[in-house]
């Protein structure tokens, strides 16, 4: 279902507010804003990080630093791009149709952290190693190749659309293709993810809060589990199954698992699907290392030290309800 949105003054549009509890343990913020057809948001500048996923229509941003020129580039459905931080911004709706954005930010952290509001949106220092206001600052990028994994690293500031981004043709093992981002530097960083047609699944892990996933498309297609550390790798055998969460993804559905949980995702739809993932941490800063963490989190059995559930140690109703599903909508894996 659609999220109500109301008007929100601050941003010039209708939007929401989301609060998850993953989100809340990470000091995340998330929203959704709509842009009315033919109108803009307001200017605004501050000081926290901002992910932009454009879930429809068609327009552009402009951004500029007191005392430069301004700098504009187009998006669309798919689209995604970071703002850089404390640079002015204004999203405009080129269309007669509406617009509507999902973004994620490290706003509570930062009000949390100073506590003074105006501060955070009328501060004039500018960050130049973040933002040099180059032409080709959103149409350059370059890839590499990195981690244990041999993962394709796509350093950007702007993704022109997810649902047709080309990813490389190397298979991750269990029938997916995936490509990492990193943006602005630090933050935002996540991956794109292709899972083939015919039904596919991942191992169970777990990692920090904050991260999220976000459907790009099927009606649906798939389902997630999701449940807490606590209840065992193996929670049906152990008689936790009444602490596991289904949830059911698709196009434009988010989730995301709270600090520490298990969760798997799985592909039951007879088409490909795609999810784009934004990370909780940062590749970059040093005192938090999230690139080297999460090489254990995606390639380390806990049976080795890591944060991944061997195949040999699921559950065996996992792999029950997955055969479930896939018979359920007609799909042979």
């Amino acid at each position: 279902a659609e999220l109500p949105r109301e008007p929100w003054p601050r941003l010039g549009g209708n939007g929401t507010f989301i609060q998850l509890l993953s989100l809340y343990q990470a000091e995340k913020g998330m929203y959704v804003v709509e842009i009315p057809p033919g109108g803009s948001l307001n200017p605004e500048r501050h000081l926290y990080e901002e992910f932009q996923f454009i879930f429809t229509g068609r327009g552009a941003t402009e951004i500029w630093r007191d005392g430069n020129s301004k700098q504009t580039f187009e998006w669309g459905r798919g689209s995604v791009f970071s703002i850089p931080l404390n640079t002015w911004h204004r999203h405009i709706n080129a269309t007669n149709e509406p617009v509507l954005i999902l973004g994620l930010t490290t706003a509570p952290a930062m009000m949390n952290l100073i506590h003074e509001t105006d501060f955070i949106f009328d501060c004039d220092h500018q960050f130049p190693s973040l933002y040099d206001g180059s032409e080709d600052f959103f149409s350059r990028a370059t890839s590499k190749i990195v981690g244990r994994s041999q993962a394709t690293v796509w350093e950007t500031n702007f993704i022109a659309n997810a649902h047709t981004f080309q990813l490389p043709s190397r298979s991750n093992g269990d029938g997916s293709k995936v490509i990492r981002y990193q943006m602005n530097k630090y933050w935002p960083n996540g991956h794109l993810v292709e899972r083939a047609g015919g039904g596919h699944y991942g191992p169970a892990h777990r990692h920090p809060p904050g991260a999220i996933l976000i459907g790009l498309d099927g009606h649906p297609a798939g389902f997630a589990l999701v449940w807490p550390h606590t209840a065992t790798s193996r929670p049906y055998e152990n008689g936790n199954e009444d602490q596991v969460h289904r949830l059911t993804w698709g196009y434009r559905s988010v989730y995301t698992p709270a600090n520490d949980w298990y969760h798997q995702h799985f592909s039951t739809a007879k088409e490909a699907t795609r999810q784009l993932a934004v990370h909780s941490g940062t590749n970059r800063r040093p005192l938090i290392n999230f690139g080297e963490f999460e090489e254990i989190m995606t390639s380390v059995y806990e049976s080795e030290g890591g944060l991944q559930v061997a195949p040999e140690d699921e559950d065996p109703h996992i792999r029950e309800l997955f055969e479930e599903d896939l018979a359920r909508r007609g799909v042979r894996a």
